[in-house]
């Protein structure tokens, strides 16, 4: 049995390499049952090679999945330190002080983020909701109008 529940959390993990050939792995779906399998095995990405600044992004997601925010800061700053360029990695440690109420923190974080090229509109989103915690109506108001730009059907979701 332990086989088999083995055996289907790792078709829960992808393995693929990225354009620096280093070997990175997607999760395709976070699962509750799985979440012990799944950080079993980022760690034993992360023990094959501790400068998988990706694996430790993932870790970071899935904890941050399970509100484990803590734990997901020191995972993303892993993975930050090792590359410190891939605004993606900000971007996940802005939602996490996000989710912690530390919106100057977010802010700052997701700011890099944006600094560093990342134009999504999950960015602009978090940008104009953490203005709005800070009371910085007409900043939050510009990362409306950003998103009503990109995305002119669905941006009153906010």
């Amino acid at each position: 049995m332990k086989q088999i529940l083995y055996l289907l959390s790792a078709f829960l993990f992808l393995v693929a390499c990225d354009k620096r050939g280093e070997k990175v792995i997607h999760i395709h779906q976070y699962n509750d049952n799985y979440f012990e399998q799944q950080l079993a095995y980022l760690d034993e990405l992360i023990d094959d090679d501790d400068e998988n600044s990706h694996a430790y992004f993932l870790k970071a997601k899935l904890y941050r999945d399970h509100d484990e925010y803590s734990k997901a800061l020191v995972e993303v700053q892993k993975a930050i330190k090792l590359e410190p360029n891939f605004p993606n990695y900000y971007f996940l440690q802005g939602q996490i002080f996000y989710k912690q109420k530390s919106w100057k923190k977010a802010l700052y974080v997701i700011s890099k983020a944006e600094k560093l090229g990342m134009k999504q509109i999950e960015l602009y989103e978090l940008l104009a909701k953490i203005h709005t915690e800070l009371q910085h109506i007409t900043d939050a108001e510009q990362y409306i109008n950003r998103i009503s730009q990109l995305d002119p059907d669905n941006y009153l979701s906010l």
